[in-house]
């Protein structure tokens, strides 16, 4: 079982619930089956990505695309907007994984792969005593902490031939 859908999606604030439609009803179509937890998974998968793309990449269209496969759904974004900027973590390119966001349910991590590519992970949330300063002083992507929650797997990639943005979420299938 693989399927594809594809949409690029004006990057501005009325074309969320258009967007979440339309991939809600691509995916009811295909995998008629889906938990209902999966369902909201994507959801918030899709809206942040987006609000994402329309707060920080000042790009003028966002491309998503649902990939349904017999383990996971995949939904892929790609701008060509502003690149994602580690400054804005008090982080550099060199540094391997490093504590974004602390919640009190879990704690968003991201490992530099390479120059320009990054994996997001979740984590239990460390202890107040175990927080080093500065460690978490991100305070505003909460949208990258519910992303990577909803997911198995959540990836950056910088293609600095086409100079896109590709973020890849990977929502299971065979959730409880």
């Amino acid at each position: 079982m693989a399927n594809s859908f594809s949409i690029i999606v004006p990057c501005n604030a009325g074309e969320v619930l258009g967007l979440s439609n339309s991939v809600m009803y691509y995916l009811q179509q295909y995998t008629p089956a889906l938990k209902e937890l999966t369902i909201l998974r994507c959801k918030h998968v899709l809206v942040e990505l987006f609000t994402n793309a329309i707060k920080h990449a000042g790009c003028t269209t966002v491309h998503f695309t649902v990939n349904v496969n017999a383990d996971a759904i995949v939904i892929q974004k790609v701008d060509t907007g502003l690149r994602l900027q580690l400054k804005q973590f008090n982080i550099h390119w060199d540094e391997s994984v490093i504590g974004i966001k602390q919640h009190l349910y879990n704690a968003l991590y991201l490992e530099v792969i390479s120059a320009h590519e990054l994996h997001f992970h979740i984590l239990p949330p460390l202890s107040p005593e175990a927080i080093a300063i500065g460690t978490f002083a991100m305070h505003e992507h909460f949208g990258l902490q519910i992303i990577a929650s909803a997911c198995s797997s959540f990836h950056y990639c910088y293609n600095t031939t086409t100079r896109e943005n590709i973020y890849t979420a990977t929502i299971p299938l065979n959730d409880v």
